[in-house]
């Protein structure tokens, strides 16, 4: 899994999925709230990056101005919608969890958020 520092570096950079598709644009990371680590990569498609997708970090790599995810680009056109409104319900996340195949996810016991949204800054 990408370091929380790795992925303050890949904002605005191309996305290509596992079978080499393009996915589009990394606008945002979505982080575990008790560790700090990035769970899910918020990514912008489309002519104006209106269509957004949310793909595992785990696995995530960097090559030049490249992240290069662990799934097919067809996992990700057919993951759940998820309204990219800064958090992710306890609900949403478990049902990226499922689709994606990610195993070891576990629900906070008090229903609180795991993972928020985490806005990128521009460094150039």
């Amino acid at each position: 899994m990408p370091s929380p520092l790795e992925v303050r570096d890949w904002h605005e950079l191309d996305v290509v999925s596992s079978d080499g598709g393009s996915v589009g644009k990394l606008i945002d990371v979505y982080v575990n709230n008790e560790t700090g680590e990035p769970e899910f990569l918020l990514v912008a498609s489309g002519f104006l990056h209106n269509r957004l997708h949310i793909a595992p970090a785990d696995g995530a790599t960097r090559s030049d101005d490249t992240v290069t995810l662990t799934v097919t680009k067809d996992a990700v056109d057919h993951a759940p919608h998820i309204a990219a409104d800064g958090e992710l319900t306890p609900e949403e996340e478990g049902r990226l969890h499922e689709h994606y195949g990610l195993t070891d996810y576990t629900p906070h016991s008090g229903g609180l958020l795991i993972v928020r949204r985490w806005v990128l800054i521009d460094r150039g």
